[in-house]
């Protein structure tokens, strides 16, 4: 789209997705002011004018930023963002497009589960898994978690070795969370259970939720009788989230 261009200011998977990928996607421009501008996850507003929009993904530093300038528009990715936010800004809510573009089918294996988690790298996030990965063992469970994706392939790949998805709770309170990996995992047939958090606003239907090992235990052993139900329904879900629909949003603006 010609006059349509896309921001982007580092090279993190999410920021690719979400500004590169669809620019290439949209046929958009890519770090060319011209025509309507979006911003992906700018470290600042010094290089957006008025009138441009500034997609804020999971950057809550620039909520008071762009209360202190009105006249930039603003993107949020959740509907929990979107209300949490509460801009005097124009602000519109276009979520995150899952990965899964050409709507890839999972590599499956009858005989055993494997249950995964994929995220940014952190110390905590590592021995966080590490510790789950040891209890599911006990269910004779085996868990995998990708920490060193770089690209949306990479991210694929791994979606496509994992049966259930598993999202634990690093911290108290994450308004500008999203469900973007349990949507991700939707869109193979793969279902997710999760430790519920605000940000999940518009998926909680569509995930089992847990608090402990218990919960996650039963949790896991009730989507192993229901598998071939869930993974249907997850499909259908997340083709609501497919780059062909999102990029509609895009078009839009």
């Amino acid at each position: 789209m010609e006059n349509l261009s896309f921001f982007t200011y580092n090279n993190w998977t999410g920021t690719s997705v979400r500004g590169t990928e669809i620019a290439s996607y949209l046929n958009a421009k890519l770090n060319v002011r011209e025509g309507t501008v979006i911003h992906v996850k700018p470290p600042n507003l010094d290089n957006v004018l008025d009138g441009e929009w500034v997609d804020i993904l999971d950057g809550g530093n620039l909520i008071e930023l762009l209360k202190a300038r009105p006249k930039v528009n603003a993107i949020a990715i959740s509907q929990y963002a979107y209300e949490f936010m509460n801009l005097p800004n124009k602000t519109v809510l276009i979520p995150q497009q899952h990965i899964n573009w050409e709507r890839e089918k999972r590599i499956s294996n009858p005989c055993y589960f494997i249950a995964g988690y994929i995220g940014a790298p952190s110390a905590k996030a590592r021995r966080h898994y590490d510790n789950i990965a040891k209890e599911l063992k006990k269910i004779g469970v085996d868990f995998i978690a990708e920490f060193d994706y770089k690209t949306r392939r990479d991210a694929i790949n791994f979606y496509k070795h994992i049966d259930i998805l598993v999202v634990s709770k690093l911290h108290r309170f994450e308004p500008l969370k999203t469900p973007t990996k349990m949507i991700n995992a939707a869109s193979f047939g793969i279902p997710s259970i999760a430790i519920p958090t605000e940000g999940y606003k518009e998926w909680e239907e569509n995930y089992i939720e847990f608090q402990d090992f218990d919960e996650l235990y039963k949790g896991i052993e009730g989507i192993k009788n229901n598998y071939e139900l869930l993974s249907e329904k997850m499909i259908a879900e997340a083709e609501k989230y497919h780059i062909s629909r999102v990029a509609e949003k895009y078009k839009a603006l």
